[in-house]
């Protein structure tokens, strides 16, 4: 398992050790949804009609030619007992052509299941689809969530305060406030800020948790948070969002 500053990720190897393919079971503690099931395997995976793996690797590729899309999905799992669940679903190639892959949203219900199936199937469009054994992925869940609260700790965050941002927070931002500095010196990056409402919705403060390592970014993320950012009332007095914002110029 590998945690950095915002993200634990969980990766089981399948098949060649020379075109592995590989499973990503990830948690990003500001998001509302449990985890994302990432299946990446090489291009030439996609090029036959049907893959599989050898028997006991118990994994199986349908798949074409996948053009970079999102969409839904279903998430089948077997074991105990054997469940479906819709999905949001995500397809495409890494920009470097080395791997393709396909990604399910794992939504918190269906995260306590994951961890007692013995095997979990990602359906997308036009019958499309990625089948991996989860044997090795059944202590998992537990360590990923270890993992979400030592980040949420070392950012400050009572997890017991912690609600998802608000809907429309993607859209109190534009491309007119990228900082004038900040473009002229060419700084890009990614800024996570934690920000507390009171129970009328006024939000209160802001806080960078991660920083995209340019003051005036991480300066105005903020600003443009408390400014015209808002909650939903809610009766607790004391709530804590997290957002974050990739800063990216045109050329990117």
């Amino acid at each position: 398992m590998r945690e950095d500053q915002r993200t634990c990720v969980a990766t089981r190897y399948y098949g060649d050790p020379g075109a592995p393919v590989r499973a990503q079971l990830a948690v990003v503690p500001e998001e509302d949804y449990a985890a994302t099931l990432t299946i990446h395997f090489a291009p030439d995976w996609s090029q036959a009609p049907i893959g599989s793996m050898p028997p006991n690797e118990a994994l199986k590729l349908q798949l074409g030619a996948l053009g970079p899309s999102t969409g839904s999905g279903t998430l089948s799992l077997t074991g105990s007992s054997n469940r479906s669940y819709p999905v949001k679903v995500a397809y495409g190639t890494d920009g470097s052509n080395a791997s393709t892959w396909i990604q399910a949203t794992i939504e918190r219900d269906q995260y306590a299941a994951l961890s007692k199936a013995k095997t979990a199937r990602v359906d997308v469009d036009k019958g499309k689809s990625a089948e991996i054994a989860l044997g090795a992925f059944d202590s998992v869940p537990t360590l990923l969530e270890k993992c979400r609260l030592h980040i949420l700790k070392e950012w400050g965050i009572d997890p017991a305060r912690l609600v998802p941002p608000p809907e429309n927070a993607g859209g109190w931002f534009s491309d007119d406030d990228y900082p004038a500095p900040a473009k002229r010196r060419g700084a890009r990056g990614r800024v996570v800020a934690a920000f507390e409402s009171g129970a009328d919705g006024t939000l209160k403060s802001c806080r960078i948790v991660v920083t995209s390592g340019d003051a005036d970014l991480d300066a105005t993320t903020c600003s443009i948070v408390l400014t015209r950012g808002s909650m939903p009332p809610d009766k607790r007095a004391s709530r804590i969002a997290i957002a974050h914002v990739n800063w990216t110029l045109q050329d990117d």
